[in-house]
């Protein structure tokens, strides 16, 4: 509110000087009582800390110079480019086409228009030591402080079914893509209304798939054409093969009949090496290995069509007789282009070879006293050993020589869990890897220990089913639909080419040493038996010799009696 005081005065009386003030008692103008309602909301303010900040001031000053950026370059020459038409795995081939080079015109002109440039730079280089070590190269130690393996990402199945990963495929040129099939793989449960799409996944984008496949059936192995990147062969549930472009979409572009066609899933296929890449293996539990041309799915090939029996001359090593459900199959090309093996339901493994217009037939069988006691669900050679290949089913490893069929030559002890995939690693002679029911992904390192993994990793709680090796990453598979990718670390990749090359050598001594041990175990085991038979002869002799009246007739005595008979005729 305004408070106003009037004081009147006349108008003449302005300016003039006031000289006749007095002292007054005060007077009240106005009087304003305390409101209530302000009291009600006063607070009184409580006391409080206030520093003050007494140190020196300083700035940061700082100068840019130019600096002379340096860095290292080198060139890495390796043999490749070869033509499509170039057999690789077959030297043969290139030495045809080294030849067929040699001796055009054109390229000899070349090379002589080139050659005075060429001298002029040899010869700068052989004016210094080009191979001069000035530092010595850092080595890596392979050994427990280097070796871990960290997950990247987990692809996990877009269907809300339980389904299991049944197969991997990386896509062979850089590995950026992962090719995943899918089944319920449960005994008597196909009834379900699962969906049965597969789905190529992008290593770099695990939220949704790159391509979805939508096969007929549901896809129990599948794989990446070697030579092609965009096709794919797939082996069904129901038995058929399909193939699968990549570019053209999901759907089937070829697939098999299905009375030509296996009568049991495919569980596993291999593409064959060729000029024209269009050939591939696959075996079922029905006992047959097919051969198939993509450019003709209506038949598979006749001339290649084989049935997983024991041979007659075989069959009384192994025991085994009729027909053998095939389970795995490995066919490593720069081992031999014709040989390849099957792992089979009964635990034996097939060496079989692929013979020109004369069909397929079983070499060797591999089954002996401490052979698996179930499906051997993953077979595959050493890729630097190659004559050493590892098997797994049941409950253990089993590492074998191909000249020794009888037994294995190493053999891991007995499992808590039971094992469903094994894989050498590429870059080391040493290591190779394994996943268990349990969920567990086992690193096994022969250069550091033996009796047991290097590694033991947890990765899920209902069981790992498969995995799929490129380069340093891992692809692991398991029962719950999910897809995880690992990066193992320096010590498990073996980049350094020097220790590789030693550890290959401490690899073949140990398993040459375990072959010795093994070989001289069977030739014991076979003097035993021959020694037990000659017992036996020497008992059915024994029991022969008696008469028809249960007289024993002893050949000592009778000689006696005979020479005693003779002496007694000359004296007369």
């Amino acid at each position: 509110m305004d408070i106003v005081t009037v004081y009147k005065k006349p108008r003449r009386q302005f300016g003039r000087y006031c000289g006749h003030f007095i002292d007054t008692e005060p007077e009240t103008i106005i009087d304003i009582k305390p409101s209530e309602e302000y009291k009600a909301k006063y607070i009184t303010r409580e006391p409080r800390a206030v520093g003050v900040q007494a140190a020196a001031e300083f700035s940061d000053h700082f100068t840019n110079t130019e600096t002379h950026e340096s860095k290292e370059q080198g060139m890495n020459h390796l043999e490749g480019g070869w033509p499509k038409d170039v057999d690789t795995a077959k030297l043969s081939s290139k030495e045809r086409y080294i030849k067929k080079i040699e001796n055009n015109i054109e390229d000899l002109n070349s090379f002589i228009a080139l050659r005075d440039s060429a001298e002029y730079y040899i010869q700068q280089n052989n004016a210094i030591n080009i191979f001069g070590s000035y530092f010595k190269e850092k080595t890596l130690d392979f050994g427990s402080e280097r070796s871990m393996v960290k997950t990247l990402s987990v692809f996990k199945d877009p269907c809300q079914d339980k389904r299991t990963v049944s197969k991997i495929s990386w896509l062979p040129s850089d590995g950026s893509k992962l090719a995943v099939a899918y089944a319920n793989l449960d005994f008597q449960s196909t009834n379900k209304k699962i969906p049965t799409n597969a789905y190529v996944w992008d290593v770099n984008n695990a939220n949704e798939p790159d391509v979805t496949l939508t096969p007929s059936s549901h896809l129990v192995s599948i794989r990446y054409n070697p030579k092609d990147n965009n096709t794919l062969a797939g082996g069904c549930y129901n038995g058929v093969v399909c193939i699968f472009d990549t570019r053209k979409g999901g759907e089937e572009v070829l697939i098999s009949d299905l009375k030509t066609s296996h009568r049991d899933p495919i569980y596993d296929l291999q593409w064959i090496q060729s000029k024209s890449a269009t050939f591939f293996i696959t075996t079922s539990t029905d006992g047959q290995v097919l051969t198939w041309d993509t450019r003709n799915l209506s038949n598979p090939v006749d001339s290649e069509t084989m049935e997983l029996r024991i041979p007659d001359d075989k069959n009384a090593e192994c025991k085994l007789q009729g027909l053998l459900g095939g389970e795995s199959i490995d066919y490593d090309v720069s081992y031999s282009p014709t040989k390849f093996m099957i792992g089979t339901e009964q635990g034996a493994v097939i060496s079989c070879t692929r013979r020109k217009n004369k069909g397929t037939a079983v070499d060797k069988v591999y089954y002996g006293q401490h052979h698996h006691h179930g499906p051997i669900y993953s077979i595959q050679r050493n890729p630097f050993l190659q004559k050493y290949f590892m098997t797994v089913g049941d409950w253990t490893i089993k590492i074998w020589n191909e000249d020794i069929s009888n037994d294995p030559i190493i053999s891991t002890r007995y499992d808590d869990s039971y094992i469903t995939s094994c894989q050498w690693s590429p870059s080391r002679p040493g290591v190779f890897y394994t996943t268990k029911m349990d969920g567990t992904l086992d690193v096994w390192d022969y250069l550091y220990k033996q009796n047991k993994p290097l590694l033991s990793l947890r990765l899920s709680d209902q069981g790992l089913h498969c995995l799929s090796i490129y380069g340093k990453y891992i692809a692991v598979g398991g029962r719950d639909g999910s897809t995880r990718l690992l990066e193992v670390s320096e010590g498990l990749r073996g980049e350094d080419k020097q220790q590789v090359l030693e550890e290959k050598e401490y690899i073949n001594n140990m398993l040459e040493r375990e072959t010795k041990r093994e070989r001289a175990l069977v030739d014991n085991r076979k003097e035993s038996e021959q020694a037990q038979k000659r017992l036996e002869m020497k008992k059915k002799q024994k029991d022969s010799s008696k008469s028809s009246f249960g007289i024993t007739i002893n050949e000592d005595e009778l000689q006696e009696d005979e020479t005693l008979f003779l002496d007694a005729i000359k004296v007369k």
